[in-house]
């Protein structure tokens, strides 16, 4: 390999790293992040999919990690889309947990 090879090689990966920075760079600023006034009793959940969804038998059991009541106002950071639902990334007693979409809620105006 010649010093001309290297420096192609080089800034091969200079591009690649380049571009997936930018890609996460991209993510972070678009990222949905609010505020949840909760209305009804409403699931923390440990994985990012509905207790009892078929992921379970993959990813392992869904815990419920912490109930909300009524009046509790919640951060998330991020917002995200599957298929069939969608969820909220949270952290509650300083763990990582999911409100997955559905009734109980109300993003805070």
């Amino acid at each position: 390999m010649n010093n001309n090879d290297v420096a192609k090689a080089e800034k091969v990966i200079f591009k690649i790293i380049l571009t997936v920075l930018s890609m996460a760079l991209v993510w972070y600023l678009t990222r949905e992040r609010g505020t949840l006034i909760i209305e009804e009793p409403t699931e923390v959940v440990s994985k990012p999919f509905p207790p009892g969804w078929g992921y379970e038998k993959i990813e392992g059991k869904n815990k419920v990690l912490k109930v909300l009541q009524p009046g509790h106002r919640i951060k998330f950071s991020d917002r995200r889309y599957e298929k069939d639902f969608a969820y909220y990334d949270v952290e509650v007693d300083g763990r990582e947990g999911y409100i997955i979409s559905g009734p109980g809620y109300r993003h805070e105006e």
